[in-house]
């Protein structure tokens, strides 16, 4: 280095592994709830379309624009939930009503364990659910 002092090179070489905001902050943009709930906010007026995610900093968690006008409200995924919901331990249970009636590829439950959507990859009662915003959320049923 310029001081005379030799560089780290272990350092340098060393994994960063970044944090859930910083990680957050890169796929979704982050505001606040007052933010969201300014109609006037540039969140609302600029790029805003139905579904649209974004992280909200206040409550720490996704929220979803109900829809393009800058009135529209935000939404939870809790909020958005839709029926059916099913727990962890359903989703695994390979014999369980929610892998063997109606089941079908692309349908979404809401995990009430995790408080997450998840999707059946396919219509069989072993076919994973995968979860709708982590791919690497599986419950595989056995």
């Amino acid at each position: 280095m310029a001081d005379g002092t030799p560089l780290d090179y272990t350092r340098l070489a060393a994994p960063y592994s970044p944090e859930k905001e910083e990680l957050i902050a890169v796929l979704h943009p982050v505001w606040t709830t007052a933010n969201l709930a300014d109609a006037s906010h540039r969140v609302n007026t600029k790029d805003k379309f139905a579904g649209k995610p974004v992280w909200d900093s206040t409550l720490g968690e996704m929220v979803f624009a109900s829809g393009a006008a800058a009135a529209d409200a935000w939404y939870t995924a809790a909020e958005l939930a839709p029926q059916p919901s099913a727990t962890t331990a359903e989703l695994a249970d390979v014999g369980d009503a929610i892998n063997t009636t109606n089941k079908s590829a692309g349908k979404i439950v809401w995990n009430s364990d995790t408080s997450t959507l998840v999707y059946a990859v396919g219509a069989a009662a072993a076919d994973a659910w995968n979860g709708v915003h982590d791919q690497l959320l599986d419950h595989s049923p056995v």
